[in-house]
């Protein structure tokens, strides 16, 4: 039997973000679902799907039901509390326990949902080679939770956040420096080729 040694290629270089995180008003089919029309999970589902990095469960399903449900409980509470503190609803005194339940929370799934987008965010870039901090990655998740939703969706290509399929994963194209490479790399296994003869 006759095997050919293979050969990698590897590029420590970092990558820029493919698009500024404040340009998402260019883009309407993203802006306008995850910042108006409440598909801020749908969206994070879709780029956890995309990329294969899951903070619920292991599966993309079972992920993207979790992020529904959370979602659906978040925003009930926000309405609840609004309702509550402009007095739509009065509450007897036995009850009074009901506004600091629904109040904090609210917070704590605010920041669960800010831990989401952070892991994703630096899921992204530990996994695309993207150059950026965690402390940066801290703040624009927790800060601006649609926007950076935006910015991670058009990173990995996504240009529909709402349905519930499972997307493509996502393949990032090659920068030029990294064609070279890569051609440059071929060229020299194909010249240098080991055979190794296995009896």
């Amino acid at each position: 039997m006759t095997t050919v040694e293979s050969y990698v290629i590897s590029n420590n270089k970092l990558k820029n973000w493919k698009h500024e995180i404040c340009n998402f008003w260019f883009v309407p089919k993203l802006c306008i679902p995850i910042c108006c029309l409440y598909s801020l999970p749908c969206a994070l589902g879709k780029i956890a799907g995309k990329t294969n990095i899951y903070c619920f469960g292991t599966s993309y399903k079972k992920n993207y039901i979790f992020l529904l449900i959370m979602y659906m409980i978040f925003q009930s509470f926000f309405i609840i509390d609004t309702l509550l503190v402009y007095r739509y609803i009065k509450l007897s005194p036995e009850y009074l326990w009901v506004y600091p339940f629904i109040y904090y929370g609210w917070w704590v799934l605010f920041f669960m949902f800010g831990g989401i987008i952070y892991k994703l965010r630096i899921g992204i870039r530990n996994k695309y080679n993207i150059a950026g901090d965690s402390g940066t990655d801290m703040l624009m998740s927790f800060c601006c939770q649609e926007i950076t939703t935006i910015h991670l969706a058009r990173e990995v290509d996504i240009e529909q956040p709402c349905g519930c399929s499972k997307p493509d994963e996502y393949e990032p194209m090659l920068e030029p420096h990294e064609v070279d490479q890569w051609i440059t790399a071929t060229n020299v296994a194909a010249t240098n080729v080991r055979v190794i003869e296995v009896t």
